[in-house]
């Protein structure tokens, strides 16, 4: 007999994975599927389409599919004799081979098992003695989920088998449907699946093929995982054993639909892989359908999807359930179904802990991503060139090793006399600021798309600093602080996490305790990053008080405690220790200027939510400044304090002065080439716009936050720019356009928090229409509703006063004037207190008008003048003469 020819591995993954999928279709979906596979690869589809012509064939005998490749027809395997088992009849088949129902016959006792049979075509040489020595290793898995593997061997023809056993049940998926189960009872049965794949992984073993065909559930309702005939053993790498031709080929046996984007791609399998499939698995039961493909993909298109598309959040894609799915749930989803292994649970118990504590209705530890992270995410993201990755390389190589030589050279030396002293500072500033020139070529020059190459550079170098520089702990440590770094710019803060936990076990022994400061504070606003604050204060806490710290360090954990405090809203302190780092460093003499930048602009975010905006400003302005001086005027930090400031000038109501900020980190972004501007700087230069009653241009802004929002998969982004396109709708009188606006917006927010931004101006641009339709009692009751959400929160903020005017100026058209004077009374005293120090608001102008108004209505002429004058002074200001509520209020005051 002649040997099958050896299989390319591409073409056997895609042809297997095709095959598989194929098979799961009834017929019409099949024909349809395959016509769209012929249109993509003729070659493929008919190669596919002769396989399942012979599983029909073969169809009579039992088999419900053909091998991935082509055998000659054989009979039926009933009746024969395998070791201690006589076969009765086909079960199932897969690309692996083939599943058959057995009975014991030798008499020893009574029983039926499952046996599968391995193609021979996966085999190569000595491919039998190998498979062998899986099954038993296999055979260690003993647990109340898990269908046990009994036996393993080889039959007379060479064909090796599994001896496993026999589950009667329905497929999960299957199971769940048909007794309409709820979502509570769904989580519990994949608790019992992760209980199960748990334990495998604790025996060293992956089953690479997690899906509703491998898991039953019996009559009784238990879990029985099947089929780990693809499993991989983990501890074969730590073992250095050589990797057995069915391990490999089965390594690329695999279920689209359930594949890891590793798998896919080719990558390294990990216990990670399992918790992804296990995460579409939990996807699959709760919405219904698929997480990245649509039914209509063909087989190339799902597998891409795999890799390429984002999950879309459960509750908006589940069938039902929604309003369950709804917040931590989903979130567990998507922390399942990360791309990067490395952001998915570090272990299938850790999602298992996360299900129980949403059963228990206790906090979890996946969270959804915010708009200040999505937002962070894009203003971090500046990359120019590929060929950058080139001299990015080649620094980490050369300059880094040298500089971190430096480093250590300067602390030796900072133990001699004093006469030393000076050098040793110089060295150390030296390596600073090469290292500052580093981390720059990173964040600023590093390839558009090349995130994955970008890692896997670190990660080479991290085996590196662990050979390399073993003899010298100091060396190590400073390495892996900086490689640390570079994964937070990659948006990986567990992985900076881990290699500054590194670098503080290498130098635990090492009396350097400015280097251990430094590499603590950095794991402290790491873990930060990860949500853990507690264990990120008590780390850093130790630090910010020593007096022992050489400065630049000592500096940089307190900036670090003051970014600690600007995350927990706390101004006092985040104030306190972006001042006291600053006075450090200018107390020392050291040179250290894009650190007192980066601290300049600290001390004006602290300002700004004190709400001392006046002299935030003024931090900006000097942080801004001394960027200039080093020639940084162009980078990501010139970028993030532009957007900051001109947040903060818009809280001033210097709507001109913002908007000239975010059109230069704009043009900055053009000027650097980037691909995508952030829906972030849209939508905030779209709403100035709208203040300033430019309307046209608005909505021109507000659609390309939509589309911004849409590319980078935000769909807060788009219900915040299509509420915004309506409310300038509303104020140009386009009401029938602004009611459609508002149903698209709507139809985004489900999965929004209630107090998200979008929500809000969803809710209040309602009721301006409502008001604007003569539907009053509609629009008082919304108003009404916004503003208990609002005294919900706690704090006083703008939207409170302008909603008090607007209901204020609602009730005088409905000549309700008492409750008029008492909204417009209330609106202008709380504008009032929100300008504290501005010199000018429009947010208080506004509320004189609706006064002055409220005064005229009932007969108070000059209380009317009075506010109609101030209103007309804070307008001007801020808005402008041409802006319409200008005009408005110098005509009242003029009396016409």
């Amino acid at each position: 007999m002649t040997s099958p020819a050896p299989l390319d591995a591409a073409h056997w993954q895609r042809l297997s994975g095709a095959l598989d999928e194929l098979l799961d279709l009834d017929a019409p979906q099949r024909a349809q599927r395959l016509a769209a596979l012929r249109a993509e690869d003729a070659a493929l589809a008919g190669e596919i389409e002769r396989l399942l012509a012979m599983q029909g064939r073969l169809a009579d005998e039992g088999f419900l599919e053909a091998g991935a490749v082509p055998q000659s027809d054989e009979p039926t395997l009933a009746g024969q004799t395998l070791g201690a088992y006589t076969i009765e009849r086909p079960l199932g088949a897969g690309g692996m081979g083939s599943v058959w129902l057995a009975r014991r016959s030798d008499g020893r006792y009574e029983g039926l098992v499952a046996i599968k049979l391995l193609n021979l075509a996966l085999l190569g040489r000595g491919g039998a003695a190998r498979f062998a020595r899986e099954g038993s290793a296999l055979a260690r898995l003993t647990h109340p989920n898990i269908a046990r593997l009994l036996d393993a061997g080889v039959s007379g023809a060479g064909q090796p088998y599994l001896v496993i056993e026999h589950v009667g049940g329905e497929q999960i998926d299957r199971w769940c449907e048909a007794r309409g189960l709820g979502v509570e009872a769904r989580v519990r049965l994949v608790l019992d699946v992760l209980a199960a794949v748990a334990h495998a992984h604790r025996k060293l073993v992956l089953h690479r093929d997690l899906k509703p065909g491998n898991i039953l559930v019996t009559p009784e309702g238990r879990v029985k995982l099947l089929d780990f005939g693809i499993a991989k053993l983990i501890d074969d790498e730590q073992q250095a054993a050589p990797e057995t031709e069915i391990t490999r080929l089965a390594g690329r046996a695999f279920t689209p639909d359930y594949a890891a984007p590793e798998q896919v791609e080719g990558g390294d399998v990990t216990t990670a892989t399992d918790v992804y499939a296990l995460g579409v698995l939990l996807y699959v039961l709760l919405a219904g359908r698929h997480p990245t493909a649509k039914a209509t993909d063909t087989p190339a298109q799902r597998l891409r999807s795999v890799v390429d598309t984002e999950p879309a959040r459960l509750s908006s894609a589940a069938t039902a359930f929604a309003g369950t799915l709804r917040g931590d749930l989903e979130n567990i989803c998507a922390k399942a179904l990360k791309k990067l292994p490395a952001e998915r649970y570090g272990s299938v118990d850790a999602l298992a802990e996360d299900l129980r504590r949403w059963l228990a209705h206790e906090p979890v530890g996946a969270r959804a991503d915010s708009w200040a992270y999505r937002s962070a995410k894009f203003v971090r993201r500046h990359r120019v060139g590929v060929g950058a990755a080139v001299l990015v390389v080649l620094v980490l190589a050369g300059g880094v090793v040298g500089t971190t030589w430096q480093a250590v050279e300067a602390g030796r030396q900072r133990e001699q006399a004093l006469l030393q002293r000076d050098r040793a500072q110089a060295l150390l500033g030296r390596n600073e600021a090469i290292i500052e020139f580093v981390d720059m070529m990173f964040t600023e020059a590093a390839p558009a798309g090349q995130a994955a190459v970008l890692r896997k550079m670190l990660e080479r170098s991290e085996a590196l600093v662990g050979t390399a520089f073993a003899r010298d702990p100091s060396h190590q440590a400073e390495i892996l602080r900086v490689l640390g770094g570079f994964y937070t710019t990659l948006d990986l803060p567990k992985k900076q996490v881990e290699l500054l936990e590194r670098a503080r076990g290498v130098v635990e022994r090492v009396p350097d305790r400015s280097l251990q400061a430094r590499l603590a504070c950095a794991q402290a606003q790491a873990l930060s990053l990860t949500g853990e604050r507690e264990a990120a204060l008590r780390l850093i806490e130790q630090w910010t008080a020593a007096t022992d710290l050489e400065p630049l360090v000592a500096a940089q954990c307190l900036q670090s405690r003051a970014v600690l405090a600007q995350e927990a809203v706390d101004p006092p302190n985040a104030l306190r220790y972006a001042e006291a780092a600053l006075q450090r460093l200018r107390d020392a003499g050291v040179n250290a200027p894009l650190q007192e930048a980066t601290l300049l602009s600290d001390i004006g975010f602290a300002l700004h939510l004190a709400g001392r905006n006046g002299e935030a400003d003024a931090a900006y302005e000097r942080a801004l400044a001394q960027l200039r001086t080093v020639g940084r005027d162009e980078g990501s930090e010139s970028i993030r304090m532009r957007i900051n400031r001109g947040i903060v000038r818009y809280a001033m109501s210097d709507f001109q002065g913002g908007l000239a900020l975010f059109r230069q980190a704009i043009a900055t972004y053009e000027r650097r080439g980037e691909a995508e501007i952030p829906p972030l700087l849209w939508g905030n230069t779209a709403f100035g716009l709208e203040q300033l009653g430019r309307h046209a241009e608005a909505l021109q802004a507000y659609q390309r936050t939509d589309e911004a929002a849409a590319r980078s998969g935000y769909v807060g982004g788009q219900a915040f720019a299509r509420a915004g396109r309506a409310s300038v709708q509303v104020a140009l009188g386009q009401l029938d356009a602004a009611r459609a606006s508002l149903a698209e917006a709507a139809a985004l927010q489900k999965d929004l928090p209630p107090a998200h931004a979008a929500r809000m101006r969803q809710q209040i641009t309602q009721a301006r229409l409502d008001a604007a339709r003569g539907h009053g009692d509609a629009a008082l009751a919304g108003y009404s509703r916004v503003l208990e959400l609002l005294a919900a929160q706690g704090a006083a903020t703008p939207a409170q006063a302008n909603v008090l005017r607007l209901r204020a100026e609602l009730l005088l058209q409905r000549g309700e004037l008492v409750r008029a004077g008492e909204d417009a009374s209330a609106a202008l005293h709380l504008a009032r207190r929100l300008q504290g120090t501005n010199p000018h608001s429009d947010l208080t102008g506004l509320a004189w008008l609706a006064y002055g108004r409220a005064r005229a209505a009932g007969g108070d002429t000059t209380g009317a003048h009075e506010a109609f004058t101030q209103a007309h002074l804070e307008l001007q200001a801020t808005l402008g003469a041409d802006h319409p509520d200008t005009r408005a209020a110098a005509q009242l005051r003029a009396g016409r």
